[in-house]
């Protein structure tokens, strides 16, 4: 098996940030590391297209949690497993571990990663994956009604993105069969088996998710991302700074202005409409 070893892809460079001088959510330390050249060549090509359709242009970093580790039964003991943690652009950062207040750039790059690679463990996945997406080629990238790791994908894009009313359990059952005919429809895609589409249905979702980055900072969204930090705070704290947001939210000013405002359906079919 050849290895390459590498500090930068496509121009990208590669910081490791899991230590107690580069911590987490920081942009870490420039860093080699160890890949196979097949699994490499798949990185640069997933990064060249997943990039050119983000609406932020290419990142100046990837942190990455590990490349080679040798670890029995794992793909990384091969190089031909990649842990993305966050991606840094100028002006913009992107941690996994926000997936609650970044849906819709996390879901546009992990649309992407799919598309070349068969496995990807996300932050639904477990809580293992809460901080980074575990990437690794050693199934194809078809769709599965049998793989977890696609079906929580799947219904995480029609929960979040679709505003369909479906559980993310990774089980395919009617709701999410009728979830995704509805939003195939939308997409003029097949409806039926999502493997009869799988390919287009990733790149069409890739491409709104980052649509609706481009306006996601709207008031409304701005306060339910506060809503969402809340829910992760320890209970005693979450109830008082609830009730405070609660008394600003629900006052019949604050009320009729975000009435006021366009809203989440509105932008998802502008965003359709002009990706489709």
């Amino acid at each position: 098996m050849a290895f390459t070893r590498k500090d930068r892809i496509n121009g990208i460079d590669l910081h490791y940030a899991r230590t107690l001088a580069h911590p987490y959510g920081t942009r870490g330390k420039k860093t080699k590391f160890s890949f196979e050249k097949n699994f490499c060549k798949s990185l640069e090509k997933c990064f060249k297209e997943m990039f050119s359709h983000c609406p932020l242009g290419k990142p100046e970093v990837i942190t990455t949690a590990g490349v080679f580790v040798n670890r029995a039964g794992s793909q990384h003991r091969h190089g031909t497993a990649f842990d993305f943690d966050g991606a840094f652009w100028g002006d913009y950062t992107m941690m996994t571990s926000n997936f609650m207040i970044d849906f819709e750039l996390y879901l546009g790059m992990e649309s992407f990663l799919r598309r070349h690679f068969g496995i990807v463990l996300n932050y639904v996945y477990n809580d293992q994956h809460k901080d980074h997406w575990h990437i690794d080629n050693s199934v194809g990238v078809a769709f599965s009604k049998n793989s977890r790791s696609k079906m929580l994908y799947l219904q995480a894009t029609l929960s979040y993105l679709y505003q369909e009313e479906v559980v993310v359990d990774g089980l395919y059952g009617p709701q999410t069969q009728g979830a995704f005919n509805r939003v195939a429809n939308k997409l003029g895609l097949r409806t039926g088996n999502p493997a009869n589409s799988w390919m287009d249905y990733l790149e069409l979702t890739g491409k709104i998710a980052f649509r609706l980055f481009e306006t996601n900072k709207a008031p409304v969204r701005l306060l339910n991302n506060v809503y969402e930090l809340i829910g992760d705070l320890p209970m005693e704290r979450r109830v008082a700074l609830a009730e405070a947001l609660n008394s600003f939210r629900y006052h019949p000013v604050t009320d009729s202005w975000l009435a006021s405002l366009e809203d989440n359906e509105d932008r998802l079919k502008a965003a359709i409409a002009a990706v489709v």
